[in-house]
Parts: C-alpha cells; structure tokens; sequence
C-alpha cells in the first residue's frame, strides 16, 4: 500500500489516502473523488523518465527557433550557428534516459556534457556577436544566457532535476483540471496545498508555484507509477473527432498556457487519443481479460478504431459506428481495446472516473469484476464511484475470496483522516451514506 497525506486540494481541508492494486474513492458526489484522481493522474504522468534531458532540450527551444528563422531567411551566419546547435543537441541527448543516472552525470560540472555544452555556448555567442544587434541576436543571447546559468546549477543534480519535475506537474495540473493557474486548485486560497507521497516526496504549492521535495527512492518509486491512463466518459470518444479539431493533430499536447487556449477539454483525453492512433501489433498483456470482455458473456464483439481516429464496434461481421453503439458496451469496449493495444499494461496506473455512468446495475457489475480482473493481473487501478452496485460486487467478492482483500485499498469521501477500519466495517459506512437520500425518501412516503 502507499500512503498519501494531502493539505488543501480543492475540497479536502486534511486528508490520509490509502493506494493498492484496486483502489477505491467511494462517496457522495462532490467530495474530492475526482479532484484526487486528477492531481495524481498529473502528478504520477510527469515522473516519466528524463527530466534532465527534457530540461536541457526545453532550454535549447527558443535557440532553435530563432536559428531556425535565420535559416529561413537564408541568413550567412546560419549554417554555422545550426552546426553549434547541432552538437548542443547532441550532447543534450547523450545523458542517459534513466532519470536517476542523468542526476548523476550532473552531480559533475566537469562531465564531458556539461564542459562541452559551455564551450558551445560561447562559440555561440561569438556567432551572436556578428549578428550586430537587433531583437533576433537579443532573443538569442537572452535564451544562450539562461541556458548558460541552468548549467552553473548543474552540480545540484536533484534540484536540476526537480524543476523540470515542477514545470511537468504544473502544465499537467492546468491541462487536466482546464483552470489558467495551479492557485485554483487549493481549498484555501491563503494556504499551502501539500500531498505526501509514500512519506518521502512532496508537492507543495504556494504563491501558485509548484516545487518538490524527493529523493532518489522516491523519484524512483514513482517512475514506476508513470505510464498512467485516465478513462473518462465515453461521451468524449463519440465526440472525439470534433474534439480533436480544437487542437491540431499529431500534436495537441502543447501547454494550454504557451497556446493561450483553455478547451474545456482535459488534457488526458488528448493523451489516450494520441496514443490509440499507434496501433500496437505485439503479444497483448492481458489475453485472458481481453477475450472475457469481447467475448458473449461481456460485449460478444470488440472496438476498432481507425487511423483517422474513428471508433466502431465490430459484431458478426457488421460494424456500427461508435456514435450509435450502447453506452454500456462503449465502456467495456473501450477498455478492451485499451488492453489489445497495449495501451494497458503490467504496471499501468489506470484511473477510471464514475465508470458506472450511464450503466444498467448489470453493466455496472461488469465493469466492477473487469476493473478487478486487471488489477488481479498487476494493473494499478483507481476508481472514482458512488456505485452500491460496483461497491456490493467488491463485498461480496472480498467475502467469497477473503485472501483478495490485500489488494484493495477502500476510500471513504468524504476522507475520514486516520480511518484505519476494517474492510468491512468501512464498506459498511459508505454504502450506509450512499443509500442515506434513498431511505430519506422512502420515510417521507410511508
């Protein structure tokens, strides 16, 4: 199990949150469920590997850029300027991809990289200096000197590391929560936001800026929790070409603050989308999974998609378009072509929100022992629900398969701080306020 400990996020004032292999929010709407499925969907997606390359190839951008109009321009200088860029970029790309070893190699401000990007730097400059003058050598000059400052900073690997980490989370958190700055996001608007992850690395936000604290274990920990997916409504999938027009494709993933854009669109749907138009032709992870979900006891059919990004449910050689494809077999469908792509994998950390939407209690069951299949088989699954349905096939599974227990990780929303109860006594809390309005009801009309 990891913990997390989190201050000030939207609704939650103080909460202790628990993550296994099936994870639960359970509660009313409107009590942080999906607020914490995103901060940790953006959180968990930016410790992906390189943060030190992908810092030092965010500060070569702009040089790039304006090199490259000097090239459009048919400039003189710039054959020779695009040869120094080259071999910054080459040098940049020579770290090593582990995040942990790039760190490393800077710990050293004599590494063979770092010497030799300074010595380029200055070969740059010289090349800057023949420009004389005008807004073109200034924007040059003002990007090479930042670029030049980051490296004297260089032997403070982790925090090298952490600020790239930093800008990571931020533009995930503006992207996936759709708000113009990460101040929005806290209860309190004079107070910090704080989560504790695994007790070793924090988020902390004030003043709107993100940092970090972490360490090698920590930031190697979560490494292995950043192949996340995010599976919403099916709704955006039945819309999904409109949607992609708000965003120019193969590339919709630019900062929603460089493009000055907010689409009311999260930024997780755009990234499942990109990643469902790579077909995936190998071995997929889960067979037996698979062939349970298209098979006649789940779906009897499976979901396809084209290159050109549109879905069909493929059933006794018809195929329907996704637009007219039941709700019920668009979830399952979805999530069984996640898995045929591999999109879903050992090690995924799947968050589904309210996957009962729009579902019968039959579908609902469904989807309940699919979502338990997976993690079952080393799938990280996080679910946001106020599903008795969903909630009373866990129980009665737990009940059945006691040894099943150790894999989930039961949340009560509204969080209840310190809660270290029984499965059973906790299921017993959530389903009792969830069925709460029903018996209210049921006593005004005795």
């Amino acid at each position: 199990m990891l913990r997390l400990e989190i201050e000030n996020l939207g609704k939650l004032d103080h909460a202790q949150i628990c993550l296994g292999g099936l994870t639960l929010f359970a509660g009313p709407n409107n009590t942080g469920k999906s607020f914490v499925s995103k901060f940790l969907y953006s959180v968990f997606g930016a410790m992906k590997p390189n943060p030190v390359v992908d810092r030092l190839k965010r500060l070569l951008a702009p040089i790039q850029r304006s090199v490259g109009a000097l090239d459009r321009d048919n400039h003189p200088l710039a054959p020779e300027m695009l040869n120094v860029l080259a071999d910054m970029e080459k040098l940049a790309g020579s770290l090593p991809s582990d995040s942990s070893e790039a760190a490393d190699d800077l710990i050293y401000p004599d590494s063979y990289q770092i010497v030799g990007l300074k010595r380029l730097i200055q070969s740059m400059k010289l090349s800057v200096e023949k420009l004389e003058g005008g807004q073109m050598a200034q924007n040059i000059s003002k990007s090479l000197n930042k670029l030049e400052k980051n490296l004297e900073d260089a032997d403070e690997p982790w925090n090298f590391a952490a600020s790239e980490l930093e800008y990571r989370i931020a533009q995930g958190l503006v992207k996936n929560f759709q708000v113009p700055d990460v101040s929005r996001l806290k209860g309190r608007c004079e107070s910090r936001l704080r989560a504790s992850i695994g007790g070793d690395f924090e988020v902390l936000m004030t003043d709107g800026e993100i940092g970090l604290r972490l360490n090698r274990s920590s930031l190697g920990r979560l490494s292995s929790l950043s192949n996340v997916v995010y599976l919403e409504s099916p709704i955006y999938w039945k819309l999904s070409n409109a949607l992609m027009d708000v965003w120019s494709f193969p590339d919709p993933l630019n900062s929603v603050r460089e493009r000055g854009v907010l689409t009311a669109v999260p930024g997780y749907f755009y990234e499942l989308a990109r990643k469902l138009r790579f077909q995936y032709t190998g071995d997929i992870a889960f067979p037996e999974v698979y062939e349970w979900l298209i098979g006649q006891d789940v779906i009897n059919g499976r979901m396809s998609i084209s290159r050109g990004g549109d879905m069909s449910f493929e059933q006794e050689g018809r195929s329907f378009p996704l637009q007219t494809t039941a709700t019920g077999v668009a979830n399952l469908g979805i999530l069984a072509l996640l898995i045929e792509r591999k999109i879903i994998d050992q090690g995924t950390v799947l968050f589904i929100d309210e996957p009962e939407a729009h579902l019968h209690p039959a579908w609902q069951v469904l989807m309940a022992e699919a979502l338990f299949r997976l993690a079952r088989a080393g799938v990280k699954v996080v679910v946001a629900t106020h599903s008795l349905d969903i909630l009373k096939w866990l129980e009665v599974w737990v009940k059945k398969n006691p040894d099943d227990e150790k894999i989930v990780a039961l949340n009560q929303f509204p969080v209840l701080n310190g809660d270290d109860e029984p499965f059973d006594q906790k299921m017993a809390k959530i389903k009792k306020d969830l069925t709460k309005p029903f018996f209210d009801l049921y006593l005004d009309g005795a």
